[in-house]
């Protein structure tokens, strides 16, 4: 029997094991489709004889612990175990290159790349070394890339064949002797994190020069100049190789590993800081050959033309733009049944627009603008951008116009304007050629890459695109009658498009709003949802608004980590205008404890967005679980100024003044959210002068448990009254029926301070270990 047919017999109600895709060192790797997700796979099994070598039990172990790593720059491991005698272990199917790949095929790469790659994968490393895990295998095979950036792959694969004493195939050590670190050649049992900063000092000297050290040798004297020679310079590289990346590579390559970096991160933090400073000093270069050669040319230009002269230090002293704010654009046609096309228009402009990497002010943000006859500057001023566009559209028979302005923030000055045109079935194409002009008049250059999303639109029948118009426009508005609309809209533009992935994902959506507004059963909108995600995916799994769904799915729904953030990272990739998904990645980024890359993604997403409650709101959740309550009031208190009924925003404050000690204010939020509910505030009222507030919550809370077999009260919501009554067994005995029912709140129990009552409680401990997130 075939392992491809011992797998499948094993593995067969997990993954559809199709074909193998070839050896990577100790394993055979095979493609397979995950029957749960719905995503590719690389199912890696080991081969007989290093899984005999190493032993079933030490391999799952150091794999059990691997698969613990939550990295943007690992590999992630999904699955592991042992199937009909085949020790294997899943990992996502990237099919980009390996660094082989691209070494073999590019040769040395420019220095700036090479630096890029070294410092991801000694961030990742780093991560790894905190968490006690050393890869002791980094080389150009072990390091993939995803939209270019780098992942590092097979950790604990090295650490458990190292544990068995073997050397590797054919009595070579683990990995490549071309990347092994002395004291691994020298059998050495202490290995340490240094060992990885030589191994990955290697490859960057590979990534610099195209060969790795001491390379040309056979294998017994490159074993001899590991042990025994200084580290190879980088002198014969290239000018273009900055000094001071020489010295960090020279550092990272010392046979004694005392005079190495501590620590991959180190190193990965010496190249940035050699590699800025030669762009400091670069730059300085540049900008007084600058100055010389300006002050040459206006000297020669005074003497042939004066006006020349002005026209020169007009265009020098324009203000550069680097940010814009689209106002929602205007109905040219003064006809509301168009009201669908000028909606549409303006989103998927600012999502071009962002896409080609303008930083421009998402839709939300703008939309309170809509009509408005104040000056361009002091609208740029309130959305702080340096630039604004302001338009109109309008369509005649099949025909849509265009017509754009660009206005100076500062000045008010009009710096440019143009119209564009196109028959109804090319809006794409439309919006395509303006978000190039506009990329180009504010001084973003598209690189190729930043071009290719741009030239992909696809055709679409006048009709489908028209529908489809409508059925967003529908769908945004959220009424019961416009959610029935916009379904309607969404099966019409299938009518003219049956293949149509952004239909199918707008139906998604709508079942999906339709069930969180209570106007269908969760039961139904699920099915209806999921039948139509699963064909979207099919049809276009690059989508945004498919990636963005599946985000939530696999985050909040599956508890699937590592799919959850490629999902994020895939929707704002797609659609980097979508604040409120960039809001919701940082608070799976804070509950994976990663919290500067949330504050990041949450500072970027208030920039871009600043009055978008869902953005807004998840900042303060953020800031809460940072600790830094006060901050959370003022953000809270700016959004309900704003829009007072944001029950998210209000339930958040209530929690807010909870964890601040201010227990009547909260208490008073709680007799607001249950005015019309009169035994509810009898409850409060009668716990409050039986307990206090303590008290009050425990009434309430009993209150709700009494109601939970009538009404959709979760099990998660009297869990966390319990805990915030300070009745910690209760609040337990509900927060472990929750995550039995797969509450979407679980996940928060890692972070939220709300529950710091009960993280001494084995318990709970144990709720946070099979969630598989840090305490």
């Amino acid at each position: 029997m075939t392992d491809l047919v011992r797998l499948n017999a094993a593995l067969g109600d997990r993954y559809a094991v199709k074909w193998e895709l070839g050896s990577d060192g100790p394993a055979t790797v095979y493609l397979a489709e995950d029957l749960k997700q719905w995503r590719p796979v690389a199912l890696k099994v080991m081969k007989p004889e290093v899984a005999h070598e190493m032993g079933a039990g030490r391999f799952l172990r150091e794999i059990e612990i691997a698969a613990l790593l939550h990295h943007p720059n690992i590999l992630p491991i999904f699955d592991f175990g042992e199937a009909d005698g085949l020790l294997y272990f899943v990992v996502p199917h990237v099919e980009r290159d390996t660094l082989r790949d691209r070494l073999e095929r590019e040769g040395a790469l420019p220095v700036e790349e090479a630096v890029r790659i070294a410092g991801e994968v000694g961030d990742a490393l780093g991560y790894a070394h905190g968490r006690g895990l050393v890869h002791m295998d980094v080389r150009p095979e072990n390091i993939l890339f995803e939209e270019e950036r780098a992942l590092v792959s097979d950790f604990g694969v090295a650490r458990a064949l190292s544990a068995t004493g073997t050397r590797g195939m054919g009595g070579l050590s683990v990995g490549s002797l071309a990347y092994v670190s002395p004291e691994q050649v020298a059998g050495d049992t202490d290995v340490d994190t240094r060992s990885d900063v030589y191994s990955l000092g290697c490859v960057l000297y590979e990534m610099i020069s195209g060969s790795p050290p001491f390379a040309g040798k056979g294998d017994r004297a490159l074993l001899a100049c590991k042990l025994t020679e200084a580290p190879p310079s980088l002198e014969g590289a290239g000018e273009d190789v900055p000094v001071t990346v020489r010295d960090v590579v020279r550092k990272a390559l010392e046979s004694d590993r005392g005079d190495r970096y501590p620590s991959p991160g180190e190193l990965a933090e010496a190249l940035r800081r050699a590699l800025a400073g030669t762009r400091v000093t670069a730059a300085t270069r540049r900008r007084r050959r600058a100055r010389e050669l300006r002050s040459t040319a206006l000297v020669a230009a005074a003497l042939l033309l004066g006006t020349v002269i002005w026209w020169v230090s007009a265009v020098m002293d324009r203000p550069s733009i680097g940010s814009v704010a689209v106002l929602p654009l205007q109905n040219a046609a003064d006809d509301p049944d168009q009201d669908f096309l000028v909606a549409g228009l303006h989103a998927k402009l600012i999502q071009e627009l962002a896409r080609a990497d303008v930083r421009v002010i998402s839709p939300t943000s703008v939309l309170p603008y809509r009509g408005s006859e104040r000056p361009a500057n002091e609208i740029a001023r309130e959305l702080g951008v340096d630039a604004v566009i302001q338009g109109a559209t309008a369509l005649r028979g099949d025909s849509v116009t265009l017509n754009l302005q660009l206005t100076d923030g500062g000045s008010d000055e009009l710096l440019w304007s143009g119209s564009f045109g196109a028959l109804l079935g090319d809006v794409p194409g439309l919006i395509t050629e303006a978000t190039r002009t506009i990329a180009g008049r504010v001084g973003v250059r598209l690189s190729d890459e930043g071009d290719e999303p741009l030239a992909s639109a696809p055709q679409v029948s006048p009709e489908a695109v028209e529908a489809l118009l409508r059925a967003r426009f529908h769908r945004n508005r959220r009424s019961e009658i416009d959610l029935a609309t916009a379904l309607d809209d969404y099966e019409a533009a299938l009518g003219r498009d049956p293949d149509n992935a952004e239909a199918f994902a707008g139906i998604a959506a709508v079942w999906q709003a339709r069930a969180r507004s209570g106007f269908v059963s969760a039961e139904e909108a699920r099915e209806r949802r999921e039948a139509a995600l699963r064909r979207a995916m099919e049809l276009d799994s690059t989508l945004a608004e498919v990636q963005g769904m599946m985000a939530g799915l696999r985050t909040w729904g599956a508890w699937d980590w590592t799919g959850g953030e490629r999902s994020f990272r895939q929707a704002l990739a797609a659609d980097p205008s979508d604040s409120a998904a960039r809001a919701y990645h940082s608070l799976l980024l804070h509950i994976l404890g990663r919290d500067d890359e949330a504050t990041a993604q949450i500072d970027r997403a208030v920039r871009d967005d600043p009055f978008n409650p869902q953005v807004r709101t998840p900042q303060a959740m953020g800031l809460i679980y940072l600790r830094e309550y006060e901050d959370a009031e003022e953000v809270l208190s700016d959004v309900l100024s704003r829009t007072p009924d944001y029950e998210m925003a209000l339930s958040t404050l209530r929690t807010t003044y909870h964890l601040m000690g201010r227990n009547e204010e909260a208490l008073e939020m709680w007799r607001a959210s249950s005015a019309e509910d009169p035994e509810a505030l009898v409850a409060l009222d009668r716990g409050f002068a039986e307990g206090g507030y303590p008290g009050a919550l425990r009434s309430l809370a009993e209150l709700w448990t009494a109601r939970s077999g009538m009404l959709r009260i979760t099990p998660w919501q009297i869990g966390a009254l319990y805990a915030q009554a300070g009745e910690r067994e209760l609040a337990l005995d509900y927060l472990e029926r929750a995550f039995e029912e797969h509450d979407g709140n679980i996940p928060y129990l890692s972070v939220d301070p709300t529950f710091e009552n009960l993280r001494d409680e084995p318990r709970f401990r144990d709720l946070i270990r099979r969630l598989g997130l840090p305490e």
